[in-house]
């Protein structure tokens, strides 16, 4: 399997591609290369081909996989774009395994993560992420106690992000699960100045989690139960996920087909309509168009089966 399938394979929608994945695994240096300079021009914004967008996603959890670090300061930039750009590229994985790729591809150098962290510009989900990488770094060592309390408090005095910002929740973790008992009342203060608002989740969160950490013989276990660890294992970490199994992939292709099948009906009766009505709108100005595939996402696959996403296939057409 040369790069091109295998890059193809990784971006079609479907079941999940293991004979790619394992390919990739098993000759890197087949594949290294090419998804380096794919993640790199993504973060720079230079066009991109389909396969190359839609395989970043599992692309980045094949480089954690391989512990590539050369990987780690182009996924950084790319976070540092506008959720805009970052989500459609990355996906559920911005909010389940992002900050888990971080960590394995982490390179020994904590100032671009943490100019990631602190860029009100960057993508919200992006800037958690990183900091929730930045908190295991922090706990196992990787950042040096004394700087990891000097950094939360310059994020904490200088503008950091709005009220309501996800990064928030992240700095009242990273002050909790790193035992950094003297920030108990500016995590307090947290909560009572709505930066973390009371529906999102309360002071007691903190005390939990500082609690837990406090107890705990190995904080990297508490760290685990909140989801912080590196990545591995893509294949058997990633073939189980909802998005990959056969049940959703027919029920999404037997819903698109019906769809598609809604839309035909309906566009042929607005035809039938329109002639019907067409006697009584001579001379008078044309109906507006009317867009029969207005119910499927752009980010649903294509009802024309062929395997692409509805925006990179049949939307410019509707």
């Amino acid at each position: 399997m040369d790069a091109d399938q295998i890059l193809h394979d990784l971006a079609t929608f479907g079941p999940f591609p293991e004979p790619a994945v394992r390919a990739s695994l098993d000759t890197p240096a087949a594949v290294v290369p090419r998804f380096l300079d794919i993640l790199e021009r993504a973060a720079t914004g230079a066009d991109l081909s389909e396969d190359e967008r839609e395989a970043i996603f599992l692309m980045i959890h094949i480089l954690a996989d391989l512990r590539e670090t050369r990987a780690f300061r182009p996924l950084v930039s790319l976070l540092r774009r506008d959720d805009d750009v970052v989500e459609p590229i990355l996906g559920d994985c911005l909010f389940e395994t992002v900050a888990q790729v971080l960590i394995s591809l982490y390179d020994g150098d904590i100032a671009p993560l943490e100019t990631l962290i602190g860029d009100p510009d960057a993508s919200e989900w992006g800037r958690q992420a990183g900091l929730n990488a930045w908190i295991w770094l922090a706990a196992t060592g990787a950042v040096p106690r004394d700087h990891a309390r000097e950094r939360l408090l310059s994020w904490y005095t200088r503008p950091f992000a709005k009220a309501g910002h996800a990064v928030w929740v992240g700095w009242v973790d990273a002050a909790a699960l790193l035992t950094l008992d003297d920030l108990s009342h500016k995590a307090r203060r947290v909560f009572s100045t709505g930066r973390v608002p009371r529906e999102m989740m309360g002071y007691r969160h903190y005390q939990r989690l500082l609690r837990s950490a406090q107890q705990a013989d190995d904080v990297t276990d508490v760290l685990r139960k909140e989801h912080l660890y590196p990545f591995s294992d893509v294949i058997g970490s990633m073939s189980t996920w909802h998005c990959f199994s056969p049940a959703r992939v027919e029920t999404s292709q037997a819903r698109d087909h019906d769809e598609a099948i809604a839309k035909i009906r309906e566009g042929a009766m607005l035809r039938q309509l329109g002639a019907a009505l067409a006697p009584d709108r001579a001379g008078s100005s044309p109906p507006p168009a009317v867009n029969t595939n207005r119910a499927i996402g752009r980010n649903d696959p294509c009802p024309c089966g062929s395997g692409k996403k509805y925006k990179k296939c049949c939307l410019g057409k509707a």
